[in-house]
């Protein structure tokens, strides 16, 4: 009887063990992300980013998980391929603490890292993510390329006076490590046009909202994006653009009733 106990506290002991090794193993990601299409909304009487953002995917190796980061401020409200909803979940930061992404990623950046799970036989290059969240006005400490940003835009805020969302705070989906080119095509109020790397391809003012976006066919570590009423645009401008079309509803959801008409203004505007 005192063998067979023994050897049950050792089975479950070794168990124990075996489970928790498992669950502090590192992670492994096989994913790197090379484009971001990203529409945008910026509402500073709400200190509020609402967007969706398309990745385009490249897989190191064949597996069924996607990773990605992402502010812990801001909350996802799904993840898409087509019309077929994703699976995913966070990952405690205590198991991902361990990886050596790049200097961009220390203690002081306040993300989450999330897996998206994949259907066995679906590798898609690519996957929308829609979020939204507030982001409060904070420092970004001295991480990666932030050194190289003027004072005044190490400061991530959404205010009446201005935007400012350094690509080290994960105000967007994306991994440290990546180099990715994108496309930003943001809507905020008159008197905060965006700006950011890259060339300016469409500009335009419509009641009391401003549509601008942004192209950066380079791939670049991080996206920032600042925006002031200092920010007059010089650049040419392309026609045709149709942009903001299936997402309208998404945007529209968060707002007033008022910015509801001004949107559906702007929408029609892009679908003539």
């Amino acid at each position: 009887m005192h063998r067979i106990l023994q050897k049950s506290i050792f089975i479950l002991a070794f168990l124990l063990l075996y489970f928790l090794s498992c669950n502090r193993s590192p992670v492994k990601i096989l994913n790197d992300i090379s484009s971001h299409n990203l529409k945008v909304k910026l509402i500073p009487d709400e200190h509020k980013i609402i967007a969706i953002d398309s990745l385009q995917i490249e897989y190191l190796e064949q597996t069924n998980t996607v990773y990605f980061c992402l502010h812990q401020s801001l909350q996802i409200e799904k993840i898409c391929v087509g019309n077929q909803q994703l699976e995913y979940e966070m990952i405690p930061r205590d198991k991902f603490a361990q990886i050596q992404f790049s200097n961009r990623f220390n203690d002081s950046i306040q993300a989450n890292l999330y897996k998206v799970l994949l259907p066995q036989t679906l590798f898609p290059k690519n996957i929308q993510i829609w979020y939204q969240g507030v982001i409060a006005n904070e420092h970004v400490a001295n991480a990666g390329i932030s050194s190289k940003i003027p004072a005044q835009q190490k400061y991530c805020c959404i205010e009446h006076e201005r935007i400012n969302l350094p690509g080290e705070k994960f105000w967007y989906p994306s991994l440290p490590s990546s180099k990715a080119s994108y496309k930003i095509t943001s809507l905020t109020p008159t008197g905060l046009p965006v700006r950011t790397e890259g060339s300016l391809i469409f500009h335009e003012q419509r009641n009391d909202s401003l549509i601008s976006i942004w192209e950066q066919k380079i791939p670049i570590e991080s996206i920032t994006i600042t925006a002031d009423d200092m920010g007059a645009h010089n650049t040419s401008l392309k026609d045709n653009i149709t942009e903001f079309n299936i997402y309208d509803n998404y945007f529209a959801s968060y707002a007033s009733e008022e910015k509801v008409r001004n949107f559906n203004c702007t929408r029609r505007y892009y679908l003539l």
